[in-house]
């Protein structure tokens, strides 16, 4: 039986360039500098958008929850602390806003059926 090389800490994946390129734009972020917020934006939006339309399946709702995902993305900045790919964190942010708000739609459409309005 042959054991794995262990890496070491400076060829850990956790320490790669793109690890810490990913922490300096979110602490960027974190600070509410406008480039960085573009910057960030930029290079999600293709990630959030196909994430929100497959988990949406309607073009009518994801423009909005689009839209309120990269608001909650910019705004919990100040919590990515560079444990994964700033791709894998803001995808798993557009996933639980898209289920939130289809929840939130489920739930007044419940409600819009046991209570008709006058």
């Amino acid at each position: 039986m042959t054991l794995p090389m262990q890496q070491s800490k400076a060829d850990s994946p956790l320490n790669s360039p793109n690890r810490e390129a990913d922490t300096a734009l979110a602490s960027a972020c974190a600070r509410h500098d406008p480039s960085a917020e573009r910057r960030l934006i930029q290079q999600v939006f293709d990630l959030v958008v196909s994430t929100i339309s497959y988990a949406v399946n309607s073009r009518t709702y994801a423009d909005d929850i689009v839209q309120e995902a990269l608001i909650e993305i910019l705004d919990s900045m100040v919590h990515y602390r560079g444990d994964c790919s700033i791709e894998t964190w803001t995808r798993k942010i557009a996933l639980r806003v898209a289920m939130k708000t289809v929840k939130i739609q489920r739930r007044r459409a419940g409600l819009m059926f046991f209570f008709p309005r006058s």
